[in-house]
């Protein structure tokens, strides 16, 4: 069984205020880069696919994730941000553009994370997934990605980033800060689904080749 403390939610009063003000630095930083948005699915505002979809970006691009929400229009997006403090501030920046989100991990609270993810995608709302998240290997591809496709039927959707200049941080999966005034490009790319009793290993063995352009 799992312990008290891996079933735990962590942060506080000081991880949301940290949050808030990173949101509110995000806001202002995004107005500073030249950002070109491409739908290959049809996706954006008004577009072809209206079903729920589950957008996947590698962990190092997750601070363009705001940006892609906002080409969305007014479909709902909901982000899986891990049960650490660390998750807590993420939840807290996205909040600022209007992004929900769920708290959870491969690692921490994995089972009420799938059930609340489930729950969203049943409604008709959209999930946001940094599928080599929150510990990595960076740019591995994780399970959870395909059960919960498997589980919910909705269409997966690689998201390519691409910044034309960027800082590259010493962590695990050596985040990305686009620098001033570059040019960053945002692709959603054509999805994959797998339906009940479907191939997961060659959905897995797809999406990561999908992403692996990113």
């Amino acid at each position: 069984m799992a312990s008290s403390k891996q079933l735990q939610i962590r942060g506080g009063r000081k991880e949301r205020l940290l949050g808030s003000l990173l949101g509110k630095m995000m806001r202002g930083y995004a107005k500073l880069l030249r950002v070109e948005f491409i739908d290959r699915v049809g996706v954006s505002q008004k577009g072809e696919v209206q079903r729920p979809c589950i957008f996947a970006l590698w962990h190092n691009r997750v601070m363009m994730a705001p940006q892609i929400h906002e080409y969305l229009g007014e479909r709902q997006v909901t982000v899986l941000t891990s049960a650490s403090k660390d998750g807590l501030i993420l939840e807290k920046a996205v909040a600022q553009f209007g992004l929900k989100s769920v708290r959870g991990s491969s690692s921490r609270r994995a089972v009420a994370a799938l059930i609340a993810l489930k729950k969203i995608i049943s409604q008709g709302d959209d999930i946001c997934i940094t599928p080599d998240g929150p510990r990595g290997p960076m740019y591995h591809l994780q399970s959870g990605v395909s059960k919960l496709a498997q589980i919910t039927g909705a269409l997966v959707l690689p998201v390519s980033v691409q910044y034309e200049h960027y800082w590259e941080l010493r962590t695990w999966d050596h985040f990305r800060i686009p620098k001033p005034f570059s040019k960053v490009y945002l692709c959603i790319e054509a999805g994959l689904e797998l339906t009940e009793g479907g191939d997961q290993d060659q959905f897995e063995e797809q999406l990561q080749h999908l992403m692996s352009a990113s």
